[in-house]
């Protein structure tokens, strides 16, 4: 636990975690197995307002398929919070019989993407290798330019519709594959205020019941200077009425050339570059 967990608490949330997280949220993607300790996966999830449930494997004996939820992160060896992390051969040994009713019963109506995993021989490159069959495919997306051996036996020798796609990495790849379903770029860079706004929705209510406490509707008060943003576009939402319409006045000069910016940074974000030309 000691020694990744500086890794952990200074590691920043990727470009694969956040195409994930849009997938996961327009139904693309449904469930993530993950041999990582972080929760940067889940941290993604969170930034798109989206909350899977997470099954952390190491310290599971159990698993019950009836009550998987839809959308779901299994940590396979364990998590940085966790109280079991597996990180030798013989920890890792000891998981087979957990893992394999999860692999069984990803496999039955799952596409695999298998990305960023060397396919190491440990228990999860075994499960996978031990299926039969990929039912409705598998893509195993490498950085190297051809399969290692491990990969070439264990996964695409033989009529088990399993497919390699070679010279990737994580980040380009998902992200495209994002654009691709047209969830990228994600509504906090594409609609920063309404997805703030959106997220200000599962807000309850509360007013402090103290007689000597002012009540503050903080999330009233934030809403309304979000919609102030939005309709502004960018506006000062703590400026008054008359500064804020003097700002509107000086800044409309400019306000079609930061439209065709914005939206020629919205072609580009959405993988349609062509669109400028």
């Amino acid at each position: 636990h000691k020694l990744i967990e500086e890794y952990v608490t200074n590691a920043k949330i990727n470009w694969a975690h956040i195409a994930i997280a849009s997938m996961m949220k327009k139904g693309f993607v449904s469930r993530v197995l993950t041999t990582n300790f972080d929760p940067l996966t889940i941290r993604a999830c969170a930034l798109m307002h989206v909350y899977p449930a997470v099954y952390d494997m190491a310290a599971s004996g159990h698993f019950d398929s009836s009550l998987v939820r839809d959308k779901a992160i299994f940590h396979l060896h364990g998590q940085s919070d966790g109280f079991i992390q597996l990180h030798i051969k013989s920890d890792m040994d000891s998981l087979k019989g957990v893992l394999k009713p999860v692999f069984d019963d990803t496999a039955r109506d799952h596409t695999w993407i298998v990305i960023g995993y060397s396919g190491d021989n440990d228990p999860v490159f075994e499960q996978l290798k031990s299926l039969h069959e990929y039912n409705h495919q598998l893509y195993w997306i490498d950085f190297e330019k051809e399969p290692s051996d491990n990969v070439q036996q264990g996964i695409l020798k033989g009529d088990k519709d399993a497919h390699w796609i070679g010279k990737q990495d994580a980040d380009n790849f998902l992200v495209q594959l994002a654009q691709r379903l047209d969830c990228f770029p994600p509504p906090f860079f594409d609609r920063p205020f309404t997805h703030m706004r959106e997220m200000m929705d599962d807000l309850a209510e509360f007013h402090f019941s103290s007689a000597d406490t002012p009540i503050v509707p903080w999330a009233e008060r934030a809403k309304k200077c979000v919609e102030h943003a939005i309709g502004l576009a960018g506006g000062d939402c703590g400026a008054s009425q008359e500064e804020a319409a003097e700002q509107h006045t000086a800044t409309a000069e400019s306000d079609e050339k930061e439209t065709q910016a914005a939206n020629a940074w919205a072609s580009v974000m959405s993988g349609r570059s062509d669109d400028l030309v």
